[in-house]
C-alpha cells in the first residue's frame, strides 16, 4: 500500500490560498478559512489513498509574553478552543499568574489575561474550562509576603475578569494544587498553613457562576497534610492527597464527599512499607475511582503505586504496587475512559504515564495499560531517546487513540518536547514527534484530544535568548488510510 507522507501540491495551493485570503479577515473568519484548509488537507488523503504524516504539527506558536520565563501548568477545552495556564515572569523579576484561549485549527490566540496581586509572585497550577466560564487555581503572594489560594474566574469566550478569590487561613502560605468542575460548582483542593505551623488538607466548594463558597473543609491530623488531586461526578467528590503519619512519613488519604452539602462519605489512608507515598492523578471509569502515584519500598527506592475504590463506599477493588527494575518508578499521569465497552478485547483500560529507572542509570518514559475491572496488565511500553532521561508528564485519550506529552534529554544534552500517539487498546506507537525549538530546554505539560480533528500539546519551548517562552503545537489527531 502507497502511502504519502506530504499533501500534494494542490493541496498545498489550497492552504496557502486560504492562509492568504485570512490575513486581513475577522478571527471568526479566520477560524472558518483554517477549517476549510483543515478539512481540504483530510478529503484529499482519502481521496488519494493516503495517510495524513502523523506527528507532523498543523501549527505552533511559542510565546515570550514579557521577555522573562514562562511557563504552562495546566490544559483545558472549552469548544473550539484551548485554554492554558501556568505563569509569565514580569520586567521586575517577579511571576504573574497567565491564562491564555488559543484556537484550536489556527493556533490564534483568542485572549490571554494575567493576574498581579500584590507585586509578588502569582502562579497557575490548575486550569478548568466550564463553558461559558473558565477558572485558574494556584497561589497569589499578598501584601505581607505570604502565598494565598487563588481561584479566578473568567468568561472564555473574551477573557473577561468575572470573580476571584483569594483564601488566607492563618496567615501563612497556603496555595491550590488542582481543581474540577461539576455542573454549576468548581471544586478547589490544596493546602492551608494553620496556626502550629503545618500544612492543612483543603477543599473548597464554589458556585461556579459567583464564586460563593459553598462548602469546605480541612483535615489536620497533626502534621503536614495536603490535598494534590480531586474528581467530581455528579452527586460525589473524591480528593486525594497525604498525611502526615504517627512515624513522620507521609501516607496516602482518600475521601469521598457528597457534593451538595460536603458530607465526608468515606475515608482511607494507605501505608505500603512503612515509607512515603505521593499522589501524582485521579481517574474515574463509571463507579470506580483510582488514585494513582508512588510508595516507598523497604529499599527505599519508589514504586508505582495504583489504588482503586468503589465511588459508593470506598471499598478496595484493587491495588497494584509495581518496581520495574529495583529503582524509582514515578507515575504522573492517569486516565481512564469514561465510554462503556463490552467485549473483553476492548474493555476499557487505565492507562498510566510516567517514569521507570533505566539499567543504565537513567529514567525512561513509561506507560502502562490495565484492564479496569480485573487490574491484569494489557501491555508496557518504555521509551528512551538518546540515552538520557526521558519521562511522560501527561496523557489525553481520544477513542481508541493515546496521546502523550513529556521530555526527553537528546544527543546533545538537552531536553526536547517529546509528543507520542499510540493505539490505546494494544499500546502500538501510530507516530512520534520531538521538538527541540533553539537548541535548549524544551518539556512538555499538558495535551488533550481536542474538536475538530487535532491532538493539542502545551508545554514550554527555549527561547533564542535563553529563557523559557510557552509552547504550543496542534496536530492532526488521526491518521487517514483508503
Amino acid at each position: 500500500m502507497r502511502r504519502s507522507t506530504n499533501p500534494s501540491r494542490r493541496v498545498r495551493a489550497a492552504i496557502e490560498a486560504a492562509a492568504e485570503r485570512s490575513a486581513n479577515a475577522t478571527t471568526n473568519d479566520r477560524r472558518r478559512t483554517a477549517l476549510f484548509a483543515a478539512v481540504v488537507l483530510l478529503a484529499s488523503a482519502v481521496v488519494a489513498g493516503a495517510v495524513v504524516p502523523g506527528g507532523t504539527p498543523i501549527w505552533t506558536t511559542d510565546t515570550d509574553i514579557a521577555g522573562g520565563d514562562d511557563a504552562v501548568a495546566a490544559m483545558a477545552e472549552n469548544g473550539g478552543s484551548v485554554i492554558v495556564a501556568g505563569y509569565t515572569s514580569t520586567a521586575g523579576g517577579d511571576r504573574d499568574l497567565y491564562i491564555r484561549s488559543t484556537d484550536v485549527v489556527s493556533g490564534e490566540t483568542e485572549w490571554d489575561a494575567t493576574v498581579d496581586a500584590s507585586g509578588g509572585d502569582d502562579e497557575a497550577v490548575a486550569v478548568v474550562s466550564n463553558s461559558p466560564r473558565a477558572y485558574a487555581a494556584g497561589s497569589t503572594t499578598n501584601a505581607s509576603g505570604d502565598t494565598d489560594f487563588a481561584v479566578r474566574a473568567f468568561r472564555a469566550s473574551r477573557g473577561e475578569a468575572l470573580w476571584g478569590d483569594d483564601f488566607d487561613a492563618a496567615g501563612g502560605d497556603d496555595a491550590a494544587t488542582a481543581a474540577a468542575a461539576n455542573g454549576g460548582a468548581l471544586l478547589v483542593v490544596g493546602w492551608t498553613t494553620n496556626t502550629d505551623g503545618n500544612k492543612d488538607f483543603v477543599v473548597r466548594h464554589y458556585r461556579a457562576s459567583r464564586g460563593e463558597l459553598l462548602w469546605e473543609d480541612t483535615v489536620d491530623r497533626g502534621g503536614d497534610d495536603v490535598a494534590w488531586a480531586v474528581a467530581a461526578h455528579r452527586r460525589q467528590v473524591f480528593v486525594a492527597g497525604t498525611t502526615t503519619s504517627a512515624d513522620g512519613d507521609t501516607d496516602l488519604i482518600v475521601r469521598g464527599y457528597d457534593a451538595s452539602e460536603g458530607a465526608l462519605l468515606w475515608e482511607e489512608t494507605f501505608d505500603g512499607s512503612g515509607g512515603d507515598e505521593t499522589v501524582a492523578a485521579i481517574a474515574m471509569r463509571r463507579r470506580s475511582v483510582f488514585v494513582v502515584g508512588t510508595t516507598e519500598s523497604g529499599d527505599g527506592d519508589l514504586d508505582t503505586l495504583i489504588r482503586g475504590y468503589h465511588v459508593e463506599d470506598g471499598a478496595d477493588e484493587w491495588n497494584e504496587i509495581y518496581d520495574r527494575s529495583g529503582g524509582d518508578d514515578v507515575i504522573r499521569a492517569a486516565v481512564a475512559p469514561l465510554r462503556k465497552r463490552t467485549s473483553r478485547k476492548r474493555r476499557p483500560r487505565l492507562i498510566v504515564v510516567g517514569t521507570t529507572a533505566a539499567p543504565g542509570g537513567d529514567t525512561d518514559l513509561l506507560m502502562r495499560a490495565y484492564d479496569i475491572k480485573t487490574a491484569n496488565l494489557f501491555y508496557e511500553n518504555t521509551y528512551d531517546l538518546a540515552g538520557g532521561d526521558d519521562r511522560a508528564d501527561a496523557i489525553g485519550l481520544h477513542k481508541l487513540r493515546a496521546y502523550v506529552a513529556g521530555t526527553s534529554t537528546n544527543a546533545s544534552g538537552d531536553t526536547d518536547f517529546v509528543v507520542r500517539a499510540y493505539d490505546s487498546l494494544h499500546g502500538d506507537l501510530l507516530w512520534e514527534h520531538a521538538l527541540d525549538t533553539a537548541g535548549g530546554d524544551d518539556s512538555g505539560a499538558a495535551i488533550l484530544s481536542a474538536k475538530r480533528h487535532t491532538a493539542i500539546a502545551a508545554g514550554t519551548a527555549t527561547g533564542a535568548g535563553g529563557d523559557t517562552d510557552v509552547a504550543l503545537h496542534g496536530f492532526v489527531r488521526s491518521r487517514i488510510i483508503r
